[in-house]
């Protein structure tokens, strides 16, 4: 994408600096790439909705007519300043009320980057807010490419889905594209689009893919692109604008693809967050209290892996726990010492972890112990607790917010 020089020069409507509110926000030009130099110095403070509204802004702006991948990354200048940027629009008028966050990232320290992570977009106006990730100024640089996505319209063109330290996570639309996924019982109708990704050992595959405002998101598996559906891969989001997850355990070595279809015409923007996981695993956390993922012990030990970012934040703990979090649960007929080693699979994850119960219902339970992670990437282990009988609930969390969130890997003992 193209543009010219951002920062506090210039003039908007009523006197304000360029970019400093919504309606003066700096016009970023679709194209290939750019590099555009701002600062928060003096800037006011405007945006109040999402995870990374923190701090002094500066407003950019850019329209689509075609579907695009857009990378974003805000790079300081100054060294103790910490970055954080998010892009909202898409779905809804131009400086809305209340607009629709589409990504948001803070960087992890003062001096270090913020990168939003590579997303396509559908057609629309959206804005690009640069803002402070604990309330520092200072300069930056802000890059941003513009890239044409494979379609993924068919088998012929499908899109390959990239696995880094067993996660992938992307955004997508179906606006623009036809139903081409091959008649299935999983089947809606919709449009669609097709993701192809390949495993060489039995593995436990996660999947979430969630809408944005109308979107209605219906998923599924097929192996060969064109064959059968995968037993145990369908899931449809309960309503527009929800999630669509499902849990395949012991998923055979092979190419597979990955079908994500609107619900009858509720095409749209989407993002996907998928994991695969060795066999022998257990999968990850549920989503909230309604849901717990059983966490199964064999001869007083359990694993698992999973990943927080497309999860919603449900409860909050002593020890900071305020991002996205799953939750397991397990029961114990006598007395047993607990405890649970959580280890990140990505240098952006800070974990905290803590254990609530003993209590038959999941919203009921008291916290009985939480621990943290001392820095982002590393890992964290709770103090050994002696559990009276009861089923109890275990909470994988994020530290402060999104921005530090991912997969990650635990052993729990209990013994």
């Amino acid at each position: 994408m193209g543009g010219g020089t951002g920062g506090s020069t210039g003039g908007g409507a009523g006197g304000s600096p360029a970019g400093d509110t919504c309606t003066t926000a700096q016009a970023l030009v679709p194209g290939s790439s750019a590099v555009v130099s701002g600062t928060l110095v003096g800037a006011s403070t405007d945006y109040l909705a999402g995870q990374c509204a923190v701090g002094p802004d500066r407003y950019y702006t850019f329209t689509l007519s075609t579907s695009a991948q857009i990378s974003i990354t805000v790079t300081p200048t100054t060294g103790s300043f910490r970055p954080a940027a998010a892009i909202y629009g898409g779905v809804s008028g131009p400086c809305a009320t209340s607009p629709v966050e589409r990504a948001c990232q803070k960087a992890p320290s003062a001096g270090t980057s913020a990168k939003v992570p590579d997303t396509i977009y559908a057609p629309g106006t959206y804005y690009l807010v640069v803002n402070s990730a604990d309330g520092s100024t200072g300069s930056y640089t802000l890059t941003t490419t513009s890239t044409t996505p494979g379609t993924g319209e068919s088998c012929s063109t499908i899109k390959p889905m990239t696995f880094s330290a067993g996660s992938a996570s992307f955004g997508d639309s179906t606006v623009g594209h036809t139903h081409d996924a091959p008649p299935t019982a999983c089947g809606m109708g919709g449009k669609d689009l097709a993701y192809s990704f390949s495993t060489s050992g039995t593995q436990n595959l996660t999947v979430s893919v969630s809408g944005f405002g109308s979107t209605w998101p219906n998923i599924y598996v097929t192996s060969p692109c064109t064959g059968a559906v995968v037993s145990g891969t369908c899931a449809l989001a309960s309503a527009s604008g929800g999630t669509a997850t499902f849990t395949k355990t012991n998923l055979p070595p092979g190419t597979y693809t990955l079908w994500v279809e609107s619900y009858s015409t509720y095409a749209g923007a989407f993002s996907v967050s998928a994991t695969l996981t060795p066999s022998g695993s257990q999968g990850n956390g549920g989503e909230n209290c309604s849901s717990p993922t059983p966490l199964v012990f064999d001869q007083g030990v359990a694993t698992a892996s999973g990943r927080t970012p497309a999860t919603a934040s449900d409860v909050t703990s002593t020890c900071l726990g305020e991002g996205g979090d799953v939750v397991y649960s397990f029961t114990t007929t006598a007395p047993k010492y607990f405890s649970v080693t959580v280890t990140p699979a990505t240098s952006q994850y800070k974990a905290v972890v803590h254990l609530r119960g003993p209590s038959s219902t999941c919203t009921a339970a008291t916290e009985l112990t939480c621990a943290g992670a001392a820095s982002p990437g590393s890992s964290v282990t709770t103090p050994s607790t002696l559990l009276s009988a009861g089923t109890y609930y275990l909470w994988l969390d994020t530290f402060s917010d999104a921005s530090f969130a991912g997969p990650f890997t635990l052993r729990a003992t209990l013994q």
